[in-house]
């Protein structure tokens, strides 16, 4: 399964650029040479290309297949912006499965035959039920981990606004923290009271490191962050966010919290079939507590708590 990076950005650029690195190694990927180096050169980047939906760019690095429990930092620059950069730091947990495997487990609970593919109406029964867990059930219970992503982004000076869009996420569904460099957040408000500091800025043409933020509005599911006062120069702030769930659609898709989905997957499978599914809903019940976090950390809006 070849490495696929999907970014948000501005339509009409024709210099951006991927990089992939290795957390762990600290290593890139060279993507000519087809191994991993120690320093970045001009064969560690991967051209980003924007397709017919304008603004998504997308590229795939065909011989580099991530692997269960690697850590890794994509990067997305671009050479004529010298102040461009994004950061989005990507996990796969080792315990990961992938969508055939958990269709080919619950059906050998159930005493099925097993799929090859996509194909058939039990394996398709069976996906809807996995994306049901996935993008409903979990959230509601809070199991929340494994939609938290990490990484940073550029903002420069004398602009106010900037699109919140990390690398492979879909939608970003929550901010949790947004911090400058120096590890001070730059607080939320909101909008009445951001209103209010951000005309005094601008009444007096204040520029300055920046204190504040709110979301003014979204773009395809990403936030756009007013920030003030307005920046003085080029600043790095540093994110944590809630992505949206993402449906999942390929027999190769890694399936996120298998422990979980996967009984929730099998009880819902009986149910739509009439079957007895009370010893798969306490298993579920079970697995569903073992997993929940402490506390809720999103309202799946743009609320920050």
């Amino acid at each position: 399964m070849a490495y696929a990076l999907s970014y948000k950005a501005p339509t009409g650029k024709a210099t951006l650029y991927a990089i992939i690195q290795d957390l762990e190694s600290g290593l890139y990927w060279d993507k000519v040479a087809k191994v991993w180096v120690s320093a970045v050169t001009t064969n560690c980047r991967h051209t980003l290309t924007e397709g017919s939906d304008k603004g998504f760019y997308t590229v795939s690095s065909a011989d580099l297949t991530p692997g269960k429990g690697g850590m890794y930092k994509l990067f997305v620059y671009d050479s004529a912006d010298t102040d461009y950069l994004i950061t989005t730091t990507e996990i796969y947990p080792p315990k990961s499965k992938t969508v055939l495997e958990v269709i080919n487990a619950i059906q050998t609970d159930m005493r099925m035959p097993l799929s090859a593919a996509l194909t058939d109406s039990l394996a398709k029964i069976i996906l809807s039920k996995m994306n049901t867990v996935l993008t409903v059930l979990l959230p509601q219970n809070n199991i929340l981990d494994h939609l938290k992503v990490v990484g940073s982004f550029t903002i420069k000076s004398n602009r106010n606004l900037w699109r919140l869009c990390p690398v492979n996420v879909d939608a970003v569904d929550a901010i949790l923290t947004l911090n400058k460099a120096d590890e001070v957040p730059v607080e939320r408000l909101s909008d009445e009271d951001f209103k209010a500091i951000a005309d005094g800025y601008t009444r007096l043409a204040t520029y300055n490191q920046p204190l504040y933020y709110r979301i003014a509005q979204r773009d395809y599911g990403y936030p756009i962050l007013e920030i003030a006062p307005a920046p003085d120069q080029a600043y790095t702030l540093y994110y944590e966010i809630l992505k949206a769930p993402k449906e999942l659609t390929a027999v190769t898709d890694y399936v996120p919290r298998p422990d979980v989905i996967k009984p929730g997957a099998l009880m819902l499978v009986k149910q739509e079939l009439g079957r007895d599914a009370s010893v798969e809903q306490g298993i579920f019940g079970a697995a569903m507590e073992r997993a929940s976090t402490v506390e809720s950390n999103t309202s799946f809006c743009d609320a920050e708590v």
